[in-house]
């Protein structure tokens, strides 16, 4: 599946990209996504909602990649992950670009958010969080907001 994405799938556009899933966010669900570990729920929600919808995910595509880019923003602001792009052989199967967690790999939040609407319950947003931070300590960071938009 191709996307037509707003602006190239790299690491320095996700948090446009997440900026775009807080404001669709905002004027769709009238609900407030403020880069927290806690702002999850909300997401989940909205995913689960899609997956007992049976959203057909090949044509909601660009979407979930914005909210995947949500989803890792909340990383990096949280434990300070790092978006990356993998070669192309190592990548395949996996979204453009990924999250580098130090110690712990790779994760892929587009394709955990993908998953959420496929799979449903199973790969639950705040449990994936947790899992994969569980541990780690915070870093110093800007706001949200701030790193969003500069």
């Amino acid at each position: 599946m191709e996307l037509r994405l707003k602006w190239a799938p790299t690491p320095e556009n996700a948090p446009r990209f997440a900026a775009l899933t807080v404001q669709m966010v905002r004027d769709i669900e009238g609900a407030e996504l403020d880069g927290s570990a806690a702002s999850l729920e909300i997401l989940d929600a909205i995913l689960d909602a899609w997956h007992a919808k049976n959203a057909p995910v090949d044509q909601i595509g660009e979407t979930l990649f914005t909210f995947g880019c949500y989803l890792g923003e909340v990383f990096v602001r949280e434990v300070g992950a790092k978006w990356v792009v993998l070669e192309a052989e190592e990548g395949e199967g996996y979204a453009p670009i990924l999250l580098e967690l130090g110690e712990r790999g790779l994760a892929d939040p587009i394709g955990k958010v993908r998953g959420r609407v496929v799979n449903g319950k199973e790969d639950f947003l705040p449990y994936y969080f947790a899992a994969l931070t569980s541990g780690l300590p915070k870093p110093p960071r800007p706001s949200f907001f701030k790193r969003l938009f500069s």
